[in-house]
Parts: C-alpha cells; structure tokens; sequence
C-alpha cells in the first residue's frame, strides 16, 4: 500500500518555495546541532589558546630576519676596513712606482664605493633612512654579483630583498619585525611563522616526526611544512566535517525539516564549509584581538616577499590575505565535499573519519615533500598536499632567499593546488549525488513513500542494526553457542572494515604498480659525475688551504666510481672512495664541507659495502622494479605501523557499536568471555588483513623482480639503512603489536559496554537471567 502521508509531504517538496524554506530550515537545524557539539568547542578553545600563547603574547616566536640593524651595522663597518685596507695595499703600489692595472683600478673603485654604502648605513638617524641605505647596498651586490665580481651571493635573493625594502620605505612606518607578538593583525596573519614555530604541547610531539625526516645537510632538514600548525589547523576542518555530515544522517533532523535529497546535500555541504573555515577563524580569533590591541591593525600595502619554488614573489598583505582567505574556503569545501560523500555512500561515520584522516596525516608522511622521496611524481596532484595552506598558496618569508623557499617540490603551484581541490569536490560531489540517486531508485521501486522512513534525511536504508531489531529476529541461541564467532559474523560485515582494508591494499599495491622513487638517486653513478662537475667548479688551486696531492687522488677515486665498468665495479669503488673520505675526515686532512659531511662518508661507506656483498649489486630507483624483499622494506619506510592498524580500527568501531546496541549484553556470559571474544575478533581481523595486503604486494613484487635477497641495504630513513630482511621483521613485529594493542583496548571498551549497571541504578541486586522457556510460562 503507499504511504499517504509521504505523498503528500514528496507533492509539496516540488514547489519551489517550499523546498527552499524546507532547505533553509535543515541548513538552519544543522548548524545549531553541529555548534552545540561541545567537545568541537573544548577543540577550537584549546587549540585558540595555545595559538595565543605561542604568537601573541610576549615575547612570540622569533623571525629571523636579513634586515637586522645590528647585523647590518657590524658588516658596514668590516667593509669600511676592507675598502680602507684595499685602498691602502693599491696606493702603497702607486708611491712605489708601479702602475695600476685596469683590474688594480676597479677593485679600487669598488673599494670606494662600498665604503661609500656603508657609511651612509652607519650615517642612517631613523628606520627609513636605514632601510633606504641598505636597499641600495643590495641593488649594489646585486649588480656585482651579475657581473662575477662578488662571489658567494645570489643575485635574485639580493634582488627581492632590495624589492622589498624599497616598497617597504614608501610606507608611513617602515618597520621589519622580528617578534610575532610586536606584529599588527595583518602582518602577523601574513608571515609564514609555521615552519619554525613553536606551539606548545603540540610541538614536542610533532619532533618525532621531524627526526625522521631528518638528513645529513642542515639546509635539508629544514622542514618542508611545520609539521604542528599543519596538525593545529588541519583538526578543526576535520572534526567539522565531520560532526556536519554526522548530524545528516541523523533522522531527527528530516523531521524537523523533511528536505529534498538535493536540498539535504546542498545544506549539509553549505553548512559544513562555512563551519569549518568559521572553525579556523575562531582558533585565530583570540590572536587576532591581542594583536589588534597591542600593535594595531597595520597596513595593507605592507610587503610580503618569499620563494615559490624557484620563482620570487613580492606582493602585498592584502593581496597575501586574500589569497590566504580563498584557498581556506577551498580546502573546506574539499574536506567537506569529502566527508559528505562518505556519509551519502556508507550512511556511516567512521569511513568519513577514516579518509580526512589519511588525508590529513598524509603531508606528515617522510619526505612526503621531498623531490627524491617516494611520492615525488604523484604529491602535487593529491589533495592531501595542499592542505598544507601556507606552504602552497604562499606566505611572507622571514629570510626571502632560495634555501627557505616556500616550496621546494617541482609541480606544487597555487593554480594547480585549485585544480585538484576543484576536481576533488566535483568527483565527491558526483559520488554522493550518485549514491543518492540509487538510493531514491531503490526506494522507488519499493513504493516506499517517505524518504525518512529510512536511515535518514535523505532516504537512506535504514542500518542493518535497527533493520534486524525491527524484524522481531531472535538470533540469541545462535549467539550462546558461539559468542566470538556470532560477533565476528556480524562484524565482518561493516563497511568500515571493507573501506580499510581496501585502503590499505591500494597503499600497499601502488608502488609496486606506479614507479615512485625508492629515495636512492642519491646512491647512482649519474650522482658521481655530477660530483666531478662540482669539484672543477669549487675547487681553487689559488687557495692557500689547496693540497694538490689529496685533491688529485680524491678525482682519481671518484672517477673510478663514476665511470667503473658493471654494477659490481661501481659498488666497490665507490665503497673506497666513502672510506677515503671517511678516513681523511677523521684524521683532520678532508675539510668537511658542511656539519653531517663526516656522518654522510660514513653511511655511503657502509651502503657500498653492503652492496658490493651482494650477487646482484644493483642500485634501484622506481619502486616497481624492487624485488618482493627489497619492496617490503620499502613499504616499511614509507607506510609506518600505525597506518596498518587501520582495518583493526575499523574493526574495533564495528565491535563497540554491535556491543553497545546489545549484542553481548544479552548472553550470560562471564566478563573474560566477552573480553577474549572481542579482543579475537579485531586481532584476527586486523592481522588477516595486513596479512592479505602484504602477501598479495610481495607476490605482485616476485612476480616481476623476484623475491631478492634479505642483506640488500635498504633505506630505513633519509641517512640511515639497513638490510631488508631485519626491516621487514621489525616493520611485521611493530604491525603485530598495533594490531594487538587496539585488540586489548576494543576488548576492555567491550567490558565497559557490556557491564550490568542495574545495581548500581536501583540499589538491588541484579535477578538472574532466565531462560527463553520460564520468559514465557510468566
């Protein structure tokens, strides 16, 4: 028969008027549901006050900065004595008679010149003055270095840097701040403090992430994103999201407002976007007011200068702000559309958590940012990179050179930062009018007439859970008899399980398929004759530290290494040459050309002779061409432990939520019964899958290359390695202990569920539980 009401209710939502009102009314209830979700607000609050307290209140983050008075002054007056020296040394030859040489004559005039730069710094009474002195000496060293005749610079640093001077002595005040808690509101929401700032809590716990990425160049530790505020601001659009696509599956709100299903996307995505980037704005807003307070709230024109990639940039606050404020509504949107189509397809919370989690944690991977790192092909088109705001859309650089640009990675760029969140959104939105469209054709074909009949505003399936309850089953006895293998009937069947663990084997599975970077380039021939180039262009016969005798034998070596006959030749020699170095470091003959020089001869030397054990000393760069050892190995590298407790996760949610709808609670059944039965199932659910994930990837991987050989050296980090067999025991033994500790906690969360609260209610002791028959004689 057709439901009359629902009708009647589906006629009138095909006016026009009324399904605008029916969707402003939802959009209007699922805002104040999702605002009154306090552990969102106990978020946003704690977040805002460690923001506060790390850039607000005195003394903030420091800012380094080439503009300091101080620096500035001490290298005007160390030129002053250089141009007075050279002067001298050149005028000494003129009273002995010599002439000058043309080259006599421009060291000279550069000599003066320079004194003359520098003394108009020293001379400079107010900042502007300064700044306008120091803007000249840049364009100065700029030309020079142009020229060849000052070695050691960089023209386009020189060059941005007397940009941003320039522009910025056109302001009524021309100051450069060094302390974050001395910014006005603009500046401050403009300067990319991110990457060395320090918020408290959160930065020590995010160190750990940063020693793995660390390397042995101190330019090539520096981090690529700070990995804090990356953690700071990427938990509130998640958490939004995730309340707003939560509340719409709830059935409540198609009572209050029985939206059509376009009405209910519509409003949920509209909702959850502006919640979110309100959820941002409201972690900055107690920031914003110090600032405001303190120092004012600036000026628009105030420069922003800093690299992208290789390209400088020079613009405006107000331009940087605009920018900024866009791309924070486009990642909002993206998260949302993401989590909306999640909801629309599972009808389920947890496979929405599951993926803004990945997607969220996936910048924090090692050397995800890296362009020899394992992603480098595929990072600039994955959404995950470009939540990651300040580091792909731009932000003001405290030192505006080439070493600390934005980013470093090769395809990162604004533009196409708004491609994939825009196609991210589409393919999202796509999905879940899809899933909605099926469900409306399935509801059609039933005659189901009210589409919240079902699971929600929408008119989903009502949840398997409910459905079975509804239908008067009786499946008690069979659960009796065999309560863990009863649970995990029921629990295998969760969605969430499925979309683990079929995340976890596309992660798995895609280096073996697409040929990433295994990080070993570094480790090639191509890097030794590169190596070459650099020492006929470094290396200064005229110097007075030169050693001819060591500078031919360290060519002699590395020619050899570069250019030896077969892999084997290449292993060995180069194994010579790192102990060479490592050797002559030691005993003081080698100058180290950076801090982890020594530290980086000594991990080369250990990775050739390694290799050169090996039957098949073959250094390999893609990831589809390891054998299924060496690629193990890798997936230990670049998919860490926690990431394969997924599944297990997933199946622990499945067992709180059959346990809580009461599923153990009705067997009379001992409290270890219920605790081994749900600690078995999620055990065995999360090792089966991880199991399933790594066979089915080593198989793929022997198939093609071979099962390879357990002592190949491979990477464990940036500088350290290890053979592959001891690194896929430890990855497969840290798996095992995930998986098992998520066992131990859904099983201790099952005994919590499950515990008979009715004494501790009425003061009496519980009654017995009595058998279906004696139920029924009463």
């Amino acid at each position: 028969m057709t439901n009359v009401h629902g009708a009647h209710r589906r006629q009138n939502m095909r006016t026009g008027s009324g399904a605008l009102r029916l969707t402003a009314r939802y959009a209007r209830e699922l805002a104040r549901a999702t605002v009154k979700n306090r552990l969102l607000w106990a978020l946003i609050a704690v977040e805002a006050l460690l923001v506060c307290l790390a850039l607000a209140m005195p003394p903030g983050q420091w800012v380094p900065t080439p503009f300091n008075r101080s620096d500035a002054l001490a290298g005007a007056s160390l030129a002053i004595e250089g141009a007075q020296s050279t002067e001298a040394i050149l005028s000494r030859l003129s009273e002995e008679g010599r002439p000058l040489s043309a080259a006599n004559r421009d060291a000279l005039e550069d000599a003066r010149t320079s004194a003359a730069l520098a003394e108009d710094l020293l001379a400079a009474e107010n900042d502007r003055a300064f700044y306008t002195a120091l803007a000249r000496q840049l364009r100065w060293f700029e030309q020079q270095t142009r020229a060849g005749e000052l070695i050691g610079g960089n023209a386009g640093n020189y060059a941005l840097e007397a940009s941003f001077l320039e522009r910025l002595i056109t302001l009524d005040d021309p100051r450069v701040f060094e302390q974050t808690a001395d910014m006005p509101l603009l500046i401050l929401l403009t300067v990319h403090w991110q990457r060395l700032g320090r918020i408290p809590l959160i930065s020590s716990l995010a160190d750990a992430l940063t020693l793995a990425n660390r390397a042995t160049d101190p330019l090539a530790s520096y981090p690529s994103i700070g990995y804090a505020a990356h953690l700071l601001f990427a938990a509130p659009l998640v958490a939004v999201a995730l309340v707003a696509t939560r509340w719409q599956t709830h059935r409540y709100l198609a009572a209050q407002a029985p939206v059509p299903r376009a009405g209910a996307l519509a409003a949920t995505l509209a909702v959850s976007t502006a919640l979110a980037a309100a959820a941002l704005v409201a972690i900055m807003l107690p920031t914003a007011l110090v600032a405001l307070l303190r120092n004012g709230i600036g000026d628009t024109a105030y420069p922003v200068a800093y690299y992208f990639g290789t390209e400088p940039i020079l613009t405006t606050t107000g331009l940087a702000l605009g920018a900024l404020a866009r791309r924070i509504l486009l990642v909002a949107l993206c998260t949302s559309s993401l989590a909306l189509c999640m909801a629309a397809i599972s009808r389920r919370f947890l496979p929405g958590a599951v993926v803004l989690g990945i997607l969220a944690a996936f910048p924090l991977m090692p050397q995800y940012f890296d362009h020899l790192g394992p992603l480098a092909d595929v990072v600039p088109w994955l959404p995950s990179t470009y939540l990651c705001i300040p580091e792909t859309v731009g932000a003001g650089e405290s030192i505006p050179t080439l070493e600390s640009a934005i980013m470093n990675l090769p395809g990162v760029t604004p533009e196409r930062g708004r491609a994939v969140l825009g196609a991210t959104v589409l393919t999202a939105l796509a999905l879940s009018a899809g899933a909605e469209l099926y469900r409306w054709g399935a509801s059609g074909l039933r005659h189901d007439a009210s589409p919240t009949d079902d699971a929600g505003p929408s008119g989903g399936a009502k949840p398997a859970d409910d459905a079975g309850q509804a239908s008067g089953a009786k499946p008690i006895e069979r659960r009796s008899a065999a309560p863990g293998g009863a649970l995990a009937s029921v629990v295998i069947r969760a969605p969430a399980i499925a979309i683990a663990s079929a995340a976890l084997i596309i992660v798995a599975a895609t280096p073996a398929v697409l040929p990433l970077r295994t990080g070993l380039d570094p480790f090639t021939q191509e890097h030794y004759r590169e190596l070459i180039r650099q020492h006929r262009q470094t290396q200064d016969p005229q110097a007075a530290t030169f050693d001819a005798a060591l500078a031919a034998e360290e060519r002699r070596l590395v020619h050899h290494a570069a250019y030896a006959n077969g892999n084997r030749a290449f292993a060995e020699a180069a194994a010579s040459y790192e102990t060479w170095r490592c050797e002559r470091f030691a005993s003081g003959e080698l100058v180290p050309s950076n801090l982890g020089a020594p530290a980086d001869a000594e991990h080369r030397a250990a990775f050739y002779t390694a290799l050169a054990s090996l039957p098949d000393p073959h250094v390999i760069t893609l990831s589809s061409e390891l054998p299924a050892m060496e690629y193990l190995a890798y997936l230990a590298r670049i998919a860490p432990a926690p990431l394969w407790g997924a599944p297990a996760l997933a199946a622990a949610a499945a067992t709180a939520a059959r346990v809580r709808n009461g599923f153990l609670r009705q067997m009379p059944l001992p409290a270890c019964v219920r605790y081994a039965a749900a600690c078995l199932v999620v055990l065995l659910t999360g090792i089966v899958s991880c199991a399933v994930a790594l066979a089915g990837t080593a198989t793929l991987a022997c198939a093609r290359s071979g099962w390879g050989d357990p002592r190949a050296p491979s990477l464990v980090s940036a500088v350290s390695f290890a053979p592959a067999g001891e690194g896929v025991v430890r990855h497969a033994l840290a798996i095992s202990l995930t998986v098992l500790g998520i066992a131990l906690v859904a099983g201790a969360v099952a005994i919590a569920l499950t515990r008979d609260t009715r004494r501790a209610l009425h003061g009496a002791p519980a009654p017995r539980q009595q058998n279906g028959s004696a139920a029924a004689l009463r």
